[in-house]
């Protein structure tokens, strides 16, 4: 089996994009009839090597955007979590992300698995209450069935019961993670080595984007705005993304599981914090609205330095995505070669990145020969 690429499909998705008309483009290529522009996007017709280099040369595309199957032709929408980032390196990163989630799409149409038909939305709008949301990440909680610890099977249950695609990435500094949007998929990557609270805190930040991207669209950047009105409504987003994420990972029947402070407060937080996947400066300023801890708590713990918990480096990408890609290896859409370059890891630590995930190899990594069947 071999990764079709549709071009005449590729090159509709680029006019259309770019706001020029078929006759426009039949034009442009000196054709005689607008007909044959839609046979050659409906793929009816093969496209000439002269008239795509001219088509190339039109749009101003590298020709990669038609022979890299991996490139979605729809651009995915991105909100970068980021601080400090050289914009060129953000815009280069940004390129790699969106051939890991073309690829992953692609992959699932070549192997006929069924896309997500439901799109899960959020009843919030900009004038929403700090309250309503809040509410609202509580009872995702809730209706998620997260638990206790909501953020240790958030990632998990946003994959399996949303179809949302999580994605932890060895990102550049400053990045903390991004949504990222597509009419048939929704993506959230996260910056693998920030710690656990952070990686969980803004996964649920990421998600309350992705279910209100209708009604809330974020910025390319987080907080970048045209004016000040503008600068205003957007911070006032972003308020409402840290209480939903605050919501869902906090509910009250989190915080009451807790029990009693123990006579070390400031030991007492950052245990639980561990326990929810939260950190503990974010976990103290819930105990504190909910009256179990004295607000001298936040005045005490900035004074004195606490030792940052070492957790665990999840693994890169996700199970999903791995699964994917090793069947792809199987089924001959990709050569193990080129999933290394794609993945950029070496052939051994993609092996490594099956194992991570419990995923089997392929036989051409070193797996089962019936895989390949």
């Amino acid at each position: 089996m071999k990764m079709e690429i549709r071009v005449g499909e590729r090159i509709r998705a680029l006019r259309e994009k770019s706001g020029v008309t078929q006759d426009r483009l039949r034009e442009v290529l000196g054709l005689e009839n607008r007909q044959t522009i839609g046979q050659i996007e409906a793929d009816e017709r093969r496209i000439t090597v002269p008239e795509l280099m001219t088509v190339l040369e039109f749009f101003d595309v590298p020709l990669e955007r038609f022979t890299n199957p991996f490139i979605p032709m729809a651009t995915p929408k991105f909100s970068w979590r980021q601080s400090d980032s050289e914009i060129d390196d953000l815009r280069q990163f940004e390129e790699r992300a969106s051939e890991w989630i073309g690829a992953y799409r692609e992959f699932g149409r070549a192997l006929g698995e069924d896309r997500s038909a439901l799109r899960h939305t959020l009843d919030l709008t900009f004038k929403s209450s700090f309250e309503e949301a809040t509410a609202a990440g509580s009872a995702m909680a809730r209706q998620l069935e997260l638990g206790i610890a909501p953020g240790k099977a958030l990632a998990d249950v946003m994959q399996q019961r949303m179809g949302i695609l999580v994605l932890m990435v060895d990102a550049l500094p400053g990045i903390s993670g991004a949504a990222s949007t597509l009419p048939d998929l929704d993506v959230a990557l996260i910056n693998r080595r920030e710690p656990e609270g952070r990686r969980n805190f803004d996964l649920a930040h990421e998600l309350f984007h992705l279910l209100t991207w209708k009604t809330m669209p974020p910025k390319w950047l987080d907080g970048e705005a045209a004016n000040d009105a503008e600068a205003k409504k957007l911070k006032r987003i972003e308020q409402l993304a840290d209480r939903f994420a605050a919501g869902l990972l906090m509910p009250k029947e989190a915080i009451e599981a807790l029990g009693e402070p123990g006579e070390d407060v400031n030991e007492w937080v950052k245990e639980k914090a561990g326990v929810l996947g939260v950190s503990a400066q974010a976990l103290g300023y819930e105990l504190i609205d909910a009256g179990i801890i004295c607000p001298e708590y936040l005045h005490n713990s900035s004074r004195r330095k606490l030792a940052r918990r070492a957790t665990a480096l999840p693994p890169l990408f996700s199970r999903p995505f791995a699964e994917r890609l090793a069947k792809a290896i199987s089924r001959g859409l990709i050569s193990v070669s080129r999933a290394a370059v794609l993945t950029d890891l070496t052939i051994e630590a993609m092996g490594r990145l099956f194992d991570d995930h419990g995923v089997v190899r392929p036989s051409t990594m070193g797996g089962p020969m019936a895989d390949a069947a």
